[in-house]
């Protein structure tokens, strides 16, 4: 499970006209938002702006049952706990993850290889 501190609350929830990085995988999206972001918003609490938070956003129209947008969530975030660290070396502090299809036809391996692939792109940029 990954801890309070790397999740994004409601609060510390990007705004929509915030500059942000977007990166299409073959089945997530990923909404990766600067540090200098976090700076000068209200609500940062005792985070640090190294600190990288994660949101993962499910629309009702991409699965059939709440059960399964939750099992999706719980899958992504495993995924992105295992890469922190990784996470932590990139210029970003914010991270918005999004499904580009339905949850149907996504497994697990194309979380990692999609998470894999983005720090992988990151690193080269």
């Amino acid at each position: 499970m990954l801890p309070r501190l790397h999740k994004l609350s409601r609060v510390t929830f990007p705004h929509r006209k915030d500059p942000r990085h977007s990166w299409v995988g073959k089945t997530l999206r990923v909404e990766a938002y600067p540090s200098s972001s976090i700076l000068g918003r209200p609500g940062g609490g005792r985070r640090k702006s190294t600190t990288p938070c994660f949101a993962v956003v499910v629309a009702k129209r991409l699965s059939d049952t709440v059960v399964m947008r939750n099992t999706f969530k719980r899958q992504v975030m495993a995924v992105i706990q295992e890469n922190v660290p990784y996470m932590k070396r990139l210029s970003f502090s914010k991270y918005v993850i999004l499904p580009t299809k339905h949850l149907h036809e996504i497994t697990r391996t194309e979380i990692v290889a999609d998470i894999d692939m983005f720090l992988k792109a990151r690193r080269l940029s």
